[in-house]
């Protein structure tokens, strides 16, 4: 008679007892199987059907856990008349499975849609939002990037806020809003199709997806719900880090694509932040663990890793390219380079230590499931991955759920160094190692579920409270709360006024850094910056935003020469002085300490009025409004 196949990881129920005395028995009960078999199934029913059984870490539990085998199936499974592992009855569950599938699709899409509402009630969310506003306009009215409007960030942001501009009209931010929302669930269904390959547990994949989802909601409404870059970069890393898991137990190489492709995509995420290199030590952790396992030779990875770098520079290039066709390479390249001014300038030291322990514990207490659960996740990866190198077990590649949780742990400490980078550790910074925190915390919250029926209300609670309480922060508390605890100045007051008394194409420049008048009373630039931070000194996140510290070693004064060429060439009409009314941290930094910039607004402009405080000022001859 043929022996009938074993399908590891699957149970049998009792139920079936007499459709399989006819069959040889024993060949029903599968003998235990290295557990990169189980995780490999390719089957739908791997991925969606719960397998409780079983102890990820530890690798106990019986043969038999896992899903039922449908009666049909495991008598035509006994008798040896299965067609490629699957009857015509197992068939009809997978139809099953695709319908669950389906839903809960639909069920993180809403839900991802519910928590990110409040994203669409205002116009501006955040400083940033702002700062990406004013220079997707400028790009819009034809000025090229780092030359006429500058920045220190990548260019990509830009290119999503001028599309958005291009669809909805000048300075509407909801096609962003609408983007960052499609980012964060396509980031998601990423860590889905990651989580498969990290634990033989089907629930692991949509719970790591819900933790996402929700927990990148549950910081302040500035930081987690506005169009930032952090959230524009990693769908990116997610689906690179979900291809880099397929081929992990292949009994060869993985393809030269999958370097090429994966470094395309960190390319991508360079783009919109320079941290997004930082997946470059996944990548290069993966090709490692290929020569351990003698699948690829060194000078191989390091093939590999340059096949990665290439694809990795292409995006970056066609930045390099653009800018070069259109003039202002040399500018781009001069405050890009700024970022490691920018970087040192940063906290240092015990201050350093304080600021990024107190954020981590303010930001990890509110996301406490993914934090607290993804760092014992981390914990017992490193400690299983060094006993397994303590006994000797250097001869080959680890299992694959333990090589993909290691890349996972790789990729939270190399995004870990990316968020440190500069030690501000600004609020949506820490969107950077959510995803991997997710995957990793994602085996130890279905382990507690499982085996202590006691906390599980507790994990619920953990869940559901900090996303409805962010939920109510961003909106119907929004004022009462958040309005008392971090008041901001009037800027459409301002900006309303300042329509009133000016034409559309007049150019304005602002002294300080009130960046929300320019998008409010939607007017062009009178300069090249739409804030004055280089030209003072200021660094955000840092004291000399109090006082507390002198911001002069922090400027470029090669800006000074910027502005006042652009104030001669571009004769911007309007000069608003915000530093005046002390907004924004600019109270220190009156006009009257800038003696020649003093002198330049008492020679060519005067005092038209002032409202709340902000002084307007008004050029006494113009030649044209749009003039350069």
């Amino acid at each position: 008679m043929k022996a009938a196949k074993t399908y590891p990881g699957r149970a049998v129920d009792n139920r079936f007892a007499l459709s399989t005395t006819v069959c040889q028995i024993p060949n029903l009960f599968p003998q235990p199987v290295p557990e990169f078999a189980r995780v490999n199934e390719e089957s739908l029913f791997h991925d969606l059907i719960p397998d409780p059984g079983r102890n990820e870490e530890s690798g106990s539990g019986t043969p038999t856990s896992g899903r039922v085998v449908d009666s049909g199936e495991m008598s035509n499974v006994a008798c040896g008349g299965e067609r490629d592992g699957l009857s015509d009855t197992s068939a009809v569950v997978t139809r099953s499975s695709r319908r669950r599938h389906a839903v809960l699709l639909g069920v993180i899409l809403l839900l991802g849609l519910a928590l990110r509402l409040p994203t669409f009630g205002r116009q501006l969310l955040s400083n940033d939002e702002t700062n990406y506003a004013l220079t997707a306009d400028a790009l819009g009215r034809g000025d090229v990037l780092y030359r006429d409007v500058v920045d220190h960030k990548p260019p990509a942001i830009y290119d999503v806020y001028r599309a958005s501009f291009r669809i909805l009209g000048p300075y509407n931010t909801q096609g962003a809003h609408l983007l960052v929302v499609a980012a964060v669930l396509l980031c998601g269904f990423g860590l889905a199709r990651a989580a498969r390959h990290m634990t033989t547990d089907g629930r692991a994949g949509w719970l790591t997806a819900l933790l996402f989802v929700v927990f990148s909601t549950t910081m302040p409404d500035f930081d987690a719900l506005a169009a930032n870059c952090e959230l524009f970069l990693l769908p990116a890393q997610a689906v690179a880090f979900a291809w880099l898991l397929q081929g992990l137990d292949a009994p060869g190489p993985r393809p030269w694509r999958t370097w090429f492709g994966t470094g395309v995509l960190v390319g991508v995420a360079v783009a919109f932040k320079f941290q997004g290199a930082t997946f470059l030590a996944v990548i290069t952790v993966a090709l490692a663990l290929e020569v351990v396992a003698r699948r690829r030779s060194v000078p191989g990875a390091a093939a590999g890793l340059a096949v990665a770098l290439i694809g990795c520079a292409i995006v970056p290039a066609l930045y390099v390219l653009r800018a070069w066709l259109d003039g202002g390479l040399d500018a781009m390249w001069y405050w890009l380079r700024f970022n490691r001014s920018y970087v040192d300038a940063g906290p240092r030291g015990l201050e350093a230590v304080r600021l990024g322990l107190l954020r981590t514990a303010l930001l990890g207490g509110a996301a406490f499931v993914p934090y607290a659960f993804g760092a014992a996740g981390a914990w017992q990866t490193a400690r299983k991955w060094l006993s397994r190198r303590g006994a000797g077990a250097a001869g080959g590649e680890p299992e694959a759920p333990l090589a993909a949780r290691l890349l996972a742990l790789t990729w939270l400490a190399s995004s870990a160094i990316g968020l440190a980078a500069g030690a501000r550790f600004f609020g949506h910074y820490f969107h950077l190692v959510l995803p991997p925190l997710c995957l990793l915390a994602a085996g130890p919250v279905l382990r507690a579920w499982d085996e202590r029926s006691r906390l599980r209300p507790v994990i619920a609670m953990l869940i559901v409270v900090p996303a409805i309480v962010a939920l109510a922060l961003s909106t119907v508390l929004r004022a009462a709360v958040v309005g008392r605890l971090d008041p901001k100045p009037p800027y459409e007051t301002v900006a309303a006024r300042l329509r009133q008394i000016s034409d559309p194409r007049d150019r304005v420049f602002v002294w300080g850094d009130s960046t929300q008048i320019y998008v409010f009373a939607e007017r062009p630039l009178g300069t090249r910056f739409s804030f004055c931070d280089y030209l003072t000194g200021i660094s955000p996140g840092t004291r000399t935003q109090t006082g507390e510290a002198d911001p002069t070693p922090n400027v470029v004064w090669a800006a000074w020469d910027m502005l006042f060429d652009d104030l001669d060439r571009r004769q911007p009409r309007w000069l608003v002085d915000t530093a005046a009314a002390g907004w924004d941290a600019y109270g220190p930094f009156q006009l009257a300490r800038y003696p020649r910039l003093a002198s330049y607004v008492r020679a060519h402009y005067r005092e038209r009025e002032r409202v709340a405080g902000v002084v307007l000022y008004e050029r006494d001859f113009v030649l044209t409004p749009s003039r350069r």
